[in-house]
């Protein structure tokens, strides 16, 4: 069996829960390529579902969070795909990740997290196969539980800040109101509203994302600051964050 040249191929992210970033990157060893997306931050809770295609030289990575019931910590983990019987050539990757409403999500979204190249120089001489995993918690950080039932009306700082591709904003309600979350750029446009309904008093929270969300007046945000405004009867609270490109 030939040992082929390594290629190696880093391309960075952010993912969507800490602000540690996704490190995207192509290994090929012997008749063997993995696919690597490492340091991804999730809820302990986790468990990745991968699933690849391969459609002539293009391969697609769809990673769906099967959440379960929140616990009450975040996890690094690294997730991988590894493909066999690949021919000579030239290959496109865009890796995807999946939150859906059934897995504990706010709403059914898909998040593009990054796309590479790699050229393989010799046919695999192996059966072809896929086979996909993620590995164990390497770091698990602790969620401060928030009051139950908050005496007072406060919007918290996103997390992860600054953020790519998304972060979570929360805010508490002393009493149940009318709600709104909006978001403007730096001259003060409004480019989306997160929330507008009614709330119950308690601790409430909103993923944001910056692509592919319809609640945005934008199909993409530029690179930039911009501002988050809650609005609960007469109280009203803004914050800034930052999103990198």
């Amino acid at each position: 069996m030939k040992k082929f040249l390594l290629f190696v191929f880093l391309f960075f992210v952010s993912n969507s829960s800490f602000a540690k970033d996704d490190s995207v990157f192509v290994k090929i060893e012997s008749d063997t390529v993995q696919i690597w997306n490492t340091d991804v931050s999730a809820n302990c809770a986790s468990r990745f579902s991968l699933k690849t295609e391969i459609a002539g030289n293009a391969i697609v990575v769809t990673e769906c969070d099967t959440l379960g019931p929140l616990a009450d910590c975040f996890c690094i983990y690294d997730l991988h795909s590894s493909l066999t019987g690949l021919t000579a050539g030239h290959y496109s990757v865009a890796v995807y990740r999946q939150e859906l409403k059934k897995y504990f999500y706010d709403f059914d979204t898909t998040i593009f997290i990054d796309s590479l190249e790699f050229t393989l120089g010799n046919s695999s001489s192996l059966p072809k196969n896929i086979m996909s995993n993620q590995s164990a918690c390497h770091t698990a950080t602790s969620i401060d539980k928030e009051e139950a039932n908050p005496e007072s009306f406060l919007l918290l700082s996103n997390y992860p800040n600054p953020f790519n591709p998304s972060t979570v904003i929360s805010w508490q309600l002393a009493v149940g109101s009318h709600v709104t979350l909006k978001i403007y750029d730096v001259l003060g446009n409004e480019v989306g509203t997160l929330v507008n309904e009614e709330q119950q008093a308690g601790n409430h929270s909103v993923n944001f994302y910056s692509t592919n969300n319809n609640l945005l007046t934008t199909n993409k945000l530029s690179g930039g600051v911009y501002y988050y405004t809650l609005k609960a009867g007469n109280f009203v609270q803004t914050r800034g964050m930052i999103y990198l490109k």
